[in-house]
């Protein structure tokens, strides 16, 4: 639907890049009624993605595939979405010679996608696509930390050679599964139930410590019970 949208599209014919490979999206979901758990956003595809036609696949993206393994491993159930802030494929910046006029004329199209995925958690890679978002500052200064539901980080391609950037980088997926994991604890005290109970006083605890392990959680009478 995308990529016939940006054939008669008048925007998208007046930008730099329409001649340029398209790459769309990359996502395990297949049920057009099911959201993104996380959904990814950076700058634009390159011709390293050509091969595969996803965006963020390329070698420059292998750590991020590796978290993102790591992730799904982790949290087998989870969905999750790629996608780009600009459609078409480019190059370094320096070759992109009008590039916030390439971003506003591919906003509409990258947010009907975001709009449609309905993310509950978004990270973005890179200053552009944090900046997409209205969020200001530098990237790296912000990095990791939670703006509403979006988590900015740096870009995965700035990583080799770059320990600092690996560090910031490997930081916010730290964020980004606590904050998983913070939303799995809430869906889960959500669920409720009505049950007999009754817990004896001294396995009552008032302090939770490092020798214990969280193996439920419950909602009884309105409480929490872990």
């Amino acid at each position: 639907n995308c990529l016939s949208f940006i054939k008669t599209r008048k925007s998208c014919y007046q930008c730099e890049l329409n001649k340029n490979r398209k790459i769309i999206i990359d996502s395990n979901i297949e049920n057009e009624s099911e959201s993104a758990d996380v959904l990814f956003i950076g700058y634009h595809p390159t011709d390293g993605d050509a091969q595969s036609m996803l965006p963020m696949s390329s070698q420059n993206f292998a750590l991020f595939r590796d978290m993102l393994d790591t992730m799904l491993i982790k949290y087998p159930h989870i969905k999750f979405a790629c996608i780009n802030i600009l459609s078409c494929c480019a190059n370094e910046e320096v070759n992109l010679s009008k590039p916030d006029s390439a971003i506003s004329k591919c906003k509409e199209i990258a947010t009907v996608i975001k709009e449609n995925f309905k993310p509950k958690i978004i990270m973005t890679f890179g200053d552009k696509a944090m900046k997409w978002f209205g969020i200001k500052g530098s990237v790296t200064k912000n990095n990791g930390t939670i703006f509403d539901n979006i988590i900015p980080t740096v870009s995965p391609d700035s990583l080799q050679y770059n320990a600092k950037n690996k560090s910031l980088f490997e930081a916010a997926w730290v964020e980004l599964f606590s904050t998983i994991d913070a939303i799995t604890v809430k869906q889960k005290a959500e669920i409720g139930g009505n049950c007999e109970y009754n817990i004896p006083q001294s396995s009552i605890i008032t302090r939770i410590t490092p020798d214990l392990t969280i193996l439920d959680i419950k909602e009884l009478d309105n409480q929490l019970v872990f």
